[in-house]
């Protein structure tokens, strides 16, 4: 239950959920596709960084205050300096450490709200992304390794 709660209050940090400000005026739908063009550029970037297997470069594309939940992780990471240490141990798995360009079947964005999904050599996984400025503020991964387990 521990990991619930975790994701629930991580989720109204990044959403603002449980404030009583006043909403925002809706977006118009010029300006969420503007945004989801930021945050295709974003995910695309992100995936070119992915490919250096450069922890510093993979790291950059996230901002200080980042929150990721990702199957590969243990728990929820909070933050860029242990993001570093998390992508770091995630790239020595095999298939992580192994894999190939990946294959999008599914890759889309509206506003700061990002979607993939992807298979490459070893492994699938689905991704969802909140960004904002053109950094990563909120990631979940749901990675499936398929010729080697976790270490």
């Amino acid at each position: 239950m521990p990991f619930v709660a975790a994701v629930a209050i991580a989720a109204m940090a990044v959403t603002g959920c449980g404030k009583t400000e006043r909403a925002a005026p809706a977006a118009s739908a010029a300006d969420l596709d503007r945004a989801g063009e930021e945050t295709l550029a974003v995910m695309n970037r992100h995936a070119e960084m992915m490919k250096t297997r450069d922890v510093e470069k993979i790291v950059a594309d996230y901002s200080d205050d980042t929150i990721v939940i990702a199957t590969l992780f243990p728990k929820p990471i909070v933050g860029k300096d242990a993001l570093r240490k998390a992508v770091a141990d995630v790239l020595k798995i095999p298939p992580v450490a192994d894999a190939a360009q990946p294959t999008f079947a599914r890759k889309e964005a509206i506003g700061e709200l990002g979607y993939q999904i992807f298979e490459a050599e070893g492994l699938t996984g689905t991704e969802t992304y909140v960004v904002r400025n053109g950094k990563i503020v909120f990631e979940t991964a749901n990675i499936t390794l398929k010729a080697a387990t976790k270490k």
